[in-house]
């Protein structure tokens, strides 16, 4: 049974869409999965009617950014491409100002400010630092009189929160007669429009568009004529006040 259009990833899940609802439970062994030319485990498989979300290993964070696309065959059939996703790098010597006191006892008092939002935690020359909410800062106590500069401070980013919010089964990108392709974006249920801050399609030709909803058809949708060829594929994104959710369609 092969993969469908439908592959998504993120840092520790990959999504992947069967063409119909396999009547054997998959299993981790079944799929075959490459971060490029390396070989990727899953640790859990878990199926939900055509969909199958698989647990694979959280990609680390290095000092700078990474593009990660993972492939993925299923019982050693054809493989598909995600959508590549960003690991965000740790920040070693910028996205932040820090200043250093000494405290009553002699130890080194060392305030460190992000410049970026969304971090998760500050090290100073391997001593963890603790957020302190009211002066929006982070503050990590050394023993003793120590000089610190940039390099003894690393900045961790915080993983984008992924939500699950788009109908994958109903998502489609539907090619028509005048050199057009129409994308239809569908919620799963329970989730509000209300809750949903935008919805947008890149497509592999680079083009991204803003879908508007459509109160009639229940969806996010949008007509987008093409003057050259039409893109082979296209990455919808959906933001949420929690995160964001990505999925790869085929205009068929």
């Amino acid at each position: 049974m092969p993969i469908s259009s439908r592959l998504s990833a993120i840092n520790g899940t990959v999504t992947v869409t069967m063409s119909a609802a396999p009547t054997v439970a998959p299993v981790p062994a079944d799929f075959t999965i490459m971060n490029g030319t390396t070989a990727v485990t899953a640790s859990a498989a878990v199926q939900t009617g055509t969909q199958v979300v698989l647990t694979v290993p959280m990609i680390a964070a290095t000092a700078t950014a990474q593009s990660i696309v993972y492939s993925v065959a299923y019982q050693k059939g054809t493989a598909m491409s995600a959508a590549a996703f960003t690991v965000a790098p740790i920040t070693s010597t910028s996205n932040f100002t820090f200043t250093q006191t000494t405290d009553i006892v002699g130890n080194t008092v060392v305030n460190v400010t992000p410049t970026i939002s969304n971090v998760s935690g500050v090290t100073v020359q391997g001593t963890a630092a603790t957020y302190i909410p009211t002066l929006s800062m982070w503050r990590a106590v050394l023993t003793g009189s120590v000089t610190v500069v940039n390099s003894d401070i690393i900045v961790t980013p915080s993983t984008p929160v992924t939500v699950n919010a788009i109908d994958t089964n109903k998502t489609v990108a539907i090619k028509g007669f005048l050199g057009d392709v129409y994308y239809k974006v569908f919620l799963l249920s329970g989730v509000t429009t209300s809750s949903v801050t935008s919805v947008s399609v890149k497509d592999s030709t680079g083009i991204t568009t803003v879908l508007p909803y459509n109160a009639t058809n229940g969806d996010y949708e949008q007509d987008v004529v093409y003057t050259g060829a039409i893109p082979t594929s296209a990455t919808v994104s959906l933001t949420t006040a929690a995160g964001t959710q990505t999925d790869t369609v085929t205009p068929n």
